[in-house]
């Protein structure tokens, strides 16, 4: 952590100086599932400081990534305490990692006229008609198993995600394509209303911060329009970090997502699997389910069919998940202080977040692709979520990512999974850094709080 001596005075020295202002983030605990807050809040006061540190109540800007839990009651007590905890209801960004009952179930309790919270922007990864039907019969089949229900908002999602979000009224919607992945996107028909040439206001709703797109270095940013589904704008973009910021850019935070793709060769059996199960003619599975009637089909009168597919298909194979970074757009141009927990002297200014969702991080080839992505921002990361619950068959214990200090793993360790694994545990000893286990209980979340000031604008107390 980049350090100063003493507590930097929080009150610009003039008008025009940029404030410093407060990061505050935590893991909640929901146990087996996933739901990320992070909150960014500007110090113009003393009284700032005293009213913003370790709180999402004084947020000027408030987002979240995953929100679910199995059971769920877990994240559904979660939302319950973040909605009184905060002044201002509203999440400007909403991200979910991948189509998980675990990771996802919990969304229309927080968003949207029936949940706790409006939203601004919503990314996800995108994926196709195969991908959203593998992802429902993986929920099919843990349901099977554990005697729990689909409840509808997850079938709906199954069929068309874009339009189920958009219903929680979300003004613009990112879909986060893959490294690699070209080729024309699936789902022209649920987008009616192109207006490639429309000029949209980017400027978020009840928010006073801005947000953009911008190109990650040494990249070309894609974005393709897809149109709107009821109020939301929707795009495709790839190799883009999303910006925020506040008026005076005294606070300009990025988020960067990275999609690795599912399986090519397993989506492939899958949707054979499928075909025969169905008695459709071969090949015929991108034609059969290019509807939404037809999806809906899948997801109602063709459940069992769909569930045994993915078991046969996938086994442990891991769905298409997005991962995303969070942290200071120019982070050479601040100092910081981690005030919870205390971290030691670092010559980097350290303080960047990077969730992994359900990545598959164990073979070398896929390790490398993470860390060459992240290449500018693994050495700013302090704080590593261990993807898909700290499963040793999605990490490498031998090769862990980042020399972070703190290593999180959200389980409940209420089955044979071994989440999170001891392997994981030793080797994060071996490092010397922290291993942080959120569960359930309310006193095992994780949460952080840092103050980052500008080292143009820094003054020492005497």
């Amino acid at each position: 952590m980049s350090r100063v001596t003493r507590l930097p005075i929080v009150l610009a020295k003039d008008a025009h100086a940029k404030a410093s202002f407060v990061h505050v983030r935590s893991q909640m605990p929901v146990g087996q599932g996933g739901f990320h807050v992070g909150a960014l809040s500007s110090l113009k006061s003393f009284r700032d400081l005293l009213r913003g540190c370790g709180q999402f109540k004084a947020a000027d800007f408030l987002y979240a990534y995953d929100c679910g839990s199995i059971p769920k009651r877990h994240v559904l007590r979660e939302i319950r305490r973040l909605e009184q905890e905060v002044t201002r209801p509203h999440l400007d960004l909403f991200g979910l990692s991948h189509f998980d009952l675990d990771h996802i179930c919990g969304t229309p309790h927080l968003l949207g006229p029936n949940g706790s919270f409006s939203v601004d922007t919503i990314i996800l990864p995108y994926v196709d008609y195969a991908e959203r039907l593998i992802a429902f019969g993986a929920a099919t089949s843990a349901a099977e198993e554990g005697g729990r229900r689909i409840d509808t908002f997850f079938a709906r999602m199954a069929v068309d995600p874009v339009a189920t979000l958009a219903e929680l009224g979300a003004r613009r919607i990112f879909l986060i394509r893959g490294e690699g992945e070209d080729g024309p996107l699936e789902g022209g028909g649920e987008f009616p209303d192109p207006r490639p040439d429309r000029d949209r206001e980017r400027e978020p709703r009840d928010s006073r911060f801005s947000v953009s797109l911008k190109s990650r270095p040494g990249k070309m940013m894609e974005e393709t329009r897809l149109g709107t589904v009821g109020a939301a704008e929707v795009s495709a973009i790839r190799d883009a970090d999303i910006v925020f910021n506040d008026p005076t850019y005294s606070i300009v935070w990025k988020l960067r997502p990275y999609v690795k793709r599912a399986d090519a060769s397993a989506i492939a059996l899958f949707k054979s699997l499928i075909e025969v199960a169905l008695g459709w003619p071969r090949g015929s599975f991108g034609r059969k389910t290019a509807t939404t009637a037809d999806r809906t089909l899948m997801v109602t009168q063709k459940r069992k069919a769909v569930g045994d597919a993915y078991k046969t298909a996938f086994e442990d194979k891991n769905l298409t998940s997005m991962s995303l970074y969070s942290g200071p757009f120019e982070p050479e141009t601040l100092d910081a202080i981690g005030l919870n927990p205390s971290l030691g002297f670092h010559q980097l200014t350290k303080v960047g977040w990077l969730g992994t969702g359900d990545a598959h991080l164990k073979e070398g080839e896929d390790i490398d692709a993470f860390e060459e992505f992240y290449s500018a921002d693994i050495d700013h990361t302090t704080t590593f979520v261990f993807p898909h619950h700290g499963s040793i068959n999605n990490t490498d214990d031998m090769r862990l990512i980042s020399h972070a200090e703190n290593w999180v793993a959200a389980a409940d360790p209420v089955h044979d999974w071994e989440h999170p694994h001891y392997l994981l545990r030793v080797a994060v000893a071996d490092r010397e850094a922290r291993f942080r286990h959120v569960r359930s209980p309310v006193g095992t979340a994780f949460r952080e709080t840092f103050i980052l000031t500008h080292r143009s604008e820094i003054e020492l107390l005497p």
